[in-house]
C-alpha cells in the first residue's frame, strides 16, 4: 500500500517524536553486489544499506570493484 504524502509525514513525525530510527549499514561501494543480494532475500533485519560515496567512490574503487554482478532471487512467481 502507498500512503498519501500526508500519512509519510505523520509516520515520520511520529518516529522522531518516539525516536524510533531505521537501522543503518554504511557500505562502500564495492560491496553494492552484497547489499542487492541482501534486498533480493527477506531482508528480515530490516536494515537499510546507505552507500558511502564521498569516502569510497575514487578512481581507485574502479580497479577493484571486480565482483560478478550479484545473484538475485527470481520474484517473478511473486507478481
Amino acid at each position: 500500500m502507498i500512503a498519501s504524502i500526508a500519512s509519510t509525514h505523520e509516520v515520520l513525525d511520529l518516529c522522531e517524536r518516539h525516536r524510533i530510527y531505521p537501522e543503518v549499514e554504511l557500505i562502500p561501494v564495492q560491496e553494492l553486489n552484497r547489499a542487492f543480494e541482501a534486498l533480493s532475500g527477506s531482508n528480515d533485519a530490516g536494515v537499510r544499506f546507505v552507500l558511502d560515496l564521498a569516502g569510497s567512490l575514487t578512481e581507485e574503487a574502479f580497479s577493484t570493484c571486480v565482483a560478478p554482478p550479484p545473484v538475485l532471487q527470481d520474484h517473478t512467481a511473486d507478481v
